[in-house]
């Protein structure tokens, strides 16, 4: 499986990618949205950060990627997890959230979820 973690503090971004080397799956992690080609996007699931650069840049990028037709399921990572937060994800057109900070086993059932 294809995983696409977007995340701008480098400690998450290394925590997942350690994880991830010890399953079969695939990762590319970015710290921003401008680092990805989305033409060529090859995602089975985006884990994605809300607040990057402390704005709600998260939000943005999701619906950037859906407008492009990239429909693999996305869940966002943060601790922004207030019902008025909630409702804005699944409005941009996340199918789930992770709370942070997270452990490695909620990581591992998120991604067995999603794994076909």
């Amino acid at each position: 499986m294809n995983i696409v973690y977007i995340e701008d503090n480098a400690q998450d971004r290394k925590l997942v990618e350690r994880y991830i080397k010890t399953t079969p799956h695939n990762l590319t992690a970015v710290s921003c949205l401008e680092d990805l080609d989305l033409s060529t996007l090859s995602a089975d699931l985006i884990l994605i950060d809300i607040l990057i650069d402390d704005k709600a840049l998260g939000l943005q990028y999701i619906e950037e990627i859906r407008s492009k037709g990239i429909e693999c399921p996305a869940i966002a990572v943060t601790a922004l997890v207030l019902p008025h937060h909630l409702a804005a994800y699944e409005d941009a057109g996340l199918d789930g959230v992770i709370e942070k900070p997270f452990d490695i086993s909620t990581l591992a059932e998120v991604i067995a979820a999603h794994t076909p």
